[in-house]
């Protein structure tokens, strides 16, 4: 949770509009095996709804390719990608581990989830997150890392959270899991 303004495209591109927020939304897909993360999409409205999660998962699956940053001093590493980026993209999964979020639920994310991956949805029970302990530890180590440094900060160019999340989740697809010495992208590859 935050309180905060984001400066957003408006309907003329160089007329920007600004918009509170109080939520920062990021859904994720994981790999459970190498940890990487395939994909995600944010939205910065009340609660994420299903179109988030459609895009998650369509993010998971096309070809990811860097962004032109607007970031200041930072920039992708060698080797910092998604899956989609490295010759695993359009690759169907088995099962789909979700909570049981109305987003969740939705006809747009079942249909997306069933015939676009071929996976089965797998709901985890309501209000018990140590079930989904992989994605809960992710989301929480993430905001740990990254979104509590931006404590304080009043108002935000969304996109340079789009950047920042990007570049952030690349970079940790080219990291090890703990006590590994081989990074995510290439446990991935195997």
């Amino acid at each position: 949770n935050t309180n905060f303004y984001i400066e957003m495209p408006g309907r003329r591109p160089e007329v920007p509009v600004t918009v509170y927020t109080k939520n920062i939304w990021l859904i994720t897909a994981i790999e459970r095996e190498s940890e990487a993360a395939l994909g995600y999409s944010l939205s910065v409205l009340h609660n994420y709804g299903d179109s988030d999660v459609v895009a998650c998962i369509r993010n998971s699956l096309v070809p990811w390719k860097r962004r032109n940053l607007i970031l200041e001093g930072v920039n992708y590493d060698e080797g910092d990608a998604f899956p989609s980026a490295v010759g695993l993209d359009f690759i169907c999964w088995d099962y789909f581990d979700l909570d049981n979020a109305k987003a969740h639920l939705s006809s747009a994310s079942l249909n997306t989830i069933e015939k676009t991956t071929g996976a089965i949805p797998a709901y985890g029970p309501i209000e018990r997150p140590n079930v989904r302990a992989l994605i809960e530890n992710f989301h929480a180590n993430l905001q740990n890392a990254a979104f509590k440094q931006w404590k304080g900060k009043k108002c935000f160019n969304i996109r340079a959270i789009e950047d920042a999340v990007d570049l952030l989740l690349a970079k940790y697809n080219n990291s090890p899991t703990d006590g590994e010495s081989v990074v995510r992208l290439e446990v991935c590859k195997k």
